[in-house]
């Protein structure tokens, strides 16, 4: 293992700050490499809404960017703050916070359960039917009909129908549902019908879909707007989605306009853009750099691993000595080892498994 790293491991930045470790603590640094969050918690989770839960003696709260503790770790069963609010199970009640630490909303429940608020919107868990409840506890949506639904994101929530194949006895095979999928509103209409093999959330306006075995993508009204005719898919990142017919691989625009192929520019894998930038390999078992919206590298391929960008850095490793370089290639003065060299694969043809449904 290489030697002289400040940190054991580091995470990706969120919100300005990077979660490190050192000695098995955690705390915070700045971009600058700053540790502007001593390393004192015995576990830690990244910052959402300028809040970020932490872990001391067993039990959880919540500091702020300064490190201020702003709701006690007095909890064992705590989620990020969205919305505005965060969620804790108390005693079979659930109890949302503000992010002063202010009880807001309270819920007293034995045969449900409760998730975060998306948009306005929690969903409630009781099997079938499933339902929302808006920020005043009142049940706004009921779901009769779906055997599931989804946070809502850019307005619009993933439901499912399916039909319950039971197991058969001779074999002991496991019951199975075949699902399909749709979209409702936040009123509850169904804005698509539950007619498709898989969907993903909205992003940049669009939601991938499967249907047939191709995917493509639709809007907000339903319209199918690029078309299902792609083996293997992503969701727009950045204003891009990779895609593939074949062994042809592109990254496509929102109109569905290809903007650049793989092979034009000798690119063997290349993961989604984030700030600007995709990490790519260039040569067959190369190393990772980075290449920007044209197709171009513009960060050189040298790494083991490289990861998104984020709060304009990016974590990088080489061996298992790992930095994070800026998007001009600089190195920050800051190393920490890793645990994770080798986990990022190329498979292309991806296996089915690792289709996105």
């Amino acid at each position: 293992m290489s030697k002289n790293c400040k940190y054991d491991l580091a995470w990706d930045f969120s919100e300005g700050l990077a979660k490190v470790v050192k000695d098995n603590k955690y705390g915070f640094i700045d971009t600058s490499g700053r540790e502007v969050i001593p390393c004192i918690y015995d576990d830690a989770w990244d910052f959402h809404e300028g809040r970020a839960k932490v872990q001391l003696k067993g039990k959880r709260g919540y500091i702020d960017n300064t490190g201020r503790e702003v709701i006690p770790c007095n909890y064992h069963e705590t989620s990020h703050f969205s919305d505005g609010w965060a969620r804790v199970e108390l005693d079979g009640k659930t109890v949302y916070f503000d992010k002063t630490g202010c009880e807001i909303l309270t819920v007293c429940h034995k045969d449900f359960g409760l998730g975060d608020f998306h948009e306005g919107m929690a969903r409630i868990f009781r099997g079938v039917p499933n339902g929302f409840i808006d920020k005043t506890g009142k049940e706004v949506i009921h779901l009769p009909e779906y055997f599931y639904a989804a946070d809502f994101c850019e307005g619009l929530a993933t439901v499912t129908e399916g039909i319950i194949t039971l197991a058969d006895p001779e074999t002991d095979e496991e019951d199975s549902i075949c699902e399909t999928f749709g979209f409702i509103d936040k009123t509850g209409r169904e804005i698509t019908p539950c007619k498709y093999g898989g969907a993903n959330d909205f992003h940049d306006g669009l939601a991938l879909v499967v249907l047939d075995g191709k995917r493509g993508f639709i809007d907000k009204s339903g319209v199918e707007v690029i078309p299902l005719q792609y083996d293997y898919a992503h969701d727009f990142q950045d204003g891009l989605a990779q895609v593939a017919i074949g062994n042809d691989c592109f990254f496509i625009d929102k109109s569905g306009k290809k903007v650049f192929s793989f092979s034009e520019h000798g690119i063997l894998a290349a993961w989604d853009f984030s700030e600007g930038l995709a990490a790519a390999v260039i040569e067959v078992g190369g190393k990772r750099g980075y290449i920007d919206k044209t197709g171009r590298v513009v960060i050189p391929c040298k790494y083991d691993q490289a990861n998104d960008f984020h709060d304009g850095l990016a974590r990088v490793y080489i061996g298992d000595k790992g930095y994070f370089i800026d998007k001009t290639g600089r190195e920050l003065d800051i190393t920490f080892y890793s645990d994770e060299v080798g986990k990022q694969k190329i498979i292309w043809p991806p296996k089915d498994e690792e289709l996105p449904f």
